[in-house]
C-alpha cells in the first residue's frame, strides 16, 4: 500500500468517524440515558447458552452471589483494569486513543476485528442493553458515560474500600 492510498483511507476513516460521531451525538441528545440506578440493585442481561438456548443471567448486588467490592482482593481488581482497560485512571471513560487503534487495525484487517470498549462504556452499555459491535453503537455508549461519571466518579482510593 503506497503512502498516498494510506492517506486516503486514513482520511476517509476520519471522516467517517467524525460523521458518525456526530449523528450519535445528535440521537443521544434526543434520547434519555440509560438508568444507572438498576446498576444498584440488579439487572437482567439476555445471553445464549453454550446449546445454542437463549437464558438470562442477573448481575448486580442483589443477584445470588454477589460479592461487594470491599471483599475483593486489590489485586484482582488491578488484573481485571490491566487485562480490559489500562488507561482506566487516565481518560474520562473514552480512550479516543484506542479507537484510533482500533479503527486503524479494522481498515487494516477489512472487517471488525478489534475492540475499543473502556469499563466505563462496557458498564453504560449493561444496563441498555446495547450491541456494541458496531462503531455506531460503541459511540453511543460512550455518551452515557458523563451520567456514570458523575454518579460514581472513578478514583484510586475506590479500590481500598
Amino acid at each position: 500500500m503506497t503512502n498516498r492510498t494510506k492517506i486516503i483511507w486514513g482520511t476517509v476513516a476520519g471522516i467517517v468517524f467524525v460523521v458518525l460521531s456526530l449523528v450519535v451525538a445528535t440521537i443521544s441528545a434526543l434520547t434519555s440515558p440509560p438508568d444507572f440506578t438498576a446498576l444498584r440493585r440488579s439487572v437482567e442481561i439476555p445471553i445464549v447458552l453454550a446449546n445454542g438456548n437463549p437464558s438470562k443471567i442477573t448481575v448486580g448486588p442483589a443477584a445470588p452471589g454477589w460479592v461487594p467490592l470491599a471483599a475483593i482482593s486489590t489485586h484482582l481488581v488491578h488484573a481485571v483494569i490491566a487485562q480490559e482497560d489500562t488507561s482506566f485512571f487516565h481518560h474520562e471513560g473514552v480512550d479516543f486513543h484506542e479507537i484510533k487503534e482500533a479503527i486503524k487495525h479494522d481498515l487494516k484487517e477489512k472487517r471488525y476485528a478489534r475492540g475499543a470498549s473502556t469499563l466505563t462504556q462496557q458498564v453504560v452499555k449493561t444496563p441498555s442493553w446495547i450491541s456494541a459491535r458496531r462503531s455506531g453503537e460503541k459511540l453511543k455508549s460512550s455518551f452515557g458515560r458523563e451520567k456514570l461519571n458523575a454518579n460514581s466518579p472513578k478514583t484510586k482510593s475506590w479500590l481500598s474500600t
